[in-house]
């Protein structure tokens, strides 16, 4: 039996790597740990006789990921609430809060993509306060491991017991952090319900996660003048989203643009060399402009990007962009 083990932090998939591995031993009386990060490492650490535990120390891309699905795998994910994730990271790993969250979302979209095809057990770590016996119970079933046999019956030992409340005791932090990290989390919405897979379904980008080009790459919060000549204006925000297809609904205040001006709008991957979808439209006066973008997500592990741009110079307006709501399909 090969296991693989995600989390939406390194330190939490290390954590389900040590329960994985004493609940296996417990079973079987040995157990190999692979670390890998492509699929070559999983080929040549596969372990011949014993039964092993994939350990990967970042989120696997999606050639893993297919991988593990097509020799049917199974992968357990230990996974903490978005916030809880993104502060880890933000406290721990030394990230600024965007890069924090650009990073978990690209996680969470990896493990969305086993439990996708049914070949993934998510366990929360907020479920801590269960009973272990329950826990233990419900991840032996997932792998198929015999309520009937010896080792079953026997009480799981104390090292087993300490992995499994190691892990639970991941994704609780709560020291204080910037304010910054605080209100970026308060407003993008969406990711813990992601890995539900529920069919429309929405994430929520709100302009804290995009940037603005005259600004220097400043936050996307201000209204930015359109007089100038074309160009890009905004950009951003390097999310993750598992495959499939969604529909992009940006969200722009327009003010003083009497003589009407022209943009495009478009969703991109690989650092904006793999266009999914575009639209381009006039902008109103003034008041709220939207529109949708239906496009086919590729990669789980690449980035997305919304742009922004204006199509010829301007003498007059001023515009915010204020959101991207993504609807599942």
């Amino acid at each position: 039996m090969l296991v693989a083990v995600l989390g939406v932090t390194p330190k939490l998939a290390k954590r389900g790597t040590n329960f994985l591995h004493a609940l296996l031993v417990h079973f079987y009386g040995s157990c190999s740990i692979i670390s890998a990060r492509t699929v070559d490492d999983i080929k040549t650490l596969w372990p011949v006789d014993d039964p092993g535990v994939i350990y990967f120390e970042e989120p696997p891309h999606l050639p893993a990921i297919e991988f593990l699905l097509k020799n049917n795998i199974r992968t357990v994910a230990l996974v903490s609430t978005f916030s809880a994730a993104s502060l880890e990271l933000l406290l721990e790993g030394c990230l600024a809060p965007l890069d924090a969250v650009r990073a978990t979302s690209r996680s969470f979209s990896a493990i969305a993509e086993t439990v996708a095809a049914g070949n993934g057990l998510i366990v929360h770590t907020e479920s801590g306060t269960q009973e272990l016996k329950q826990v233990l119970s419900k991840i032996a079933s997932f792998l198929g491991l015999s309520a009937s046999s010896e080792a079953a019956r026997r009480p799981p030992p104390q090292k087993q017991i300490n992995a499994l409340s190691d892990a639970f005791s991941a994704g609780t932090l709560e020291e204080a952090t910037a304010g910054l990290a605080k209100r970026l989390l308060s407003e993008l919405k969406g990711y813990d319900q992601l890995l539900e897979c529920r069919p429309n379904y929405c994430v929520h980008w709100p302009n804290s996660t995009f940037h603005l080009t005259d600004k220097d790459a400043t936050l996307a919060t201000d209204y930015i003048e359109l007089t100038g000549p074309a160009r890009l204006l905004v950009f951003g925000p390097y999310m993750g989203l598992p495959r499939g297809r969604w529909i992009a609904a940006p969200a722009i205040t327009v003010a003083d643009n009497l003589s009407g001006n022209n943009i495009t709008i478009d969703i991109s991957t690989n650092l904006g060399t793999e266009v999914l979808a575009k639209v381009k439209a006039k902008l109103p006066a003034e008041g709220e402009y939207w529109c949708e973008i239906a496009f086919e997500m590729p990669h789980s592990h690449l980035p997305i990007e919304v742009r922004l741009f204006l199509d010829q110079g301007a003498i007059e307006g001023k515009l915010r962009f204020n959101s991207v709501t993504l609807r599942r399909q």
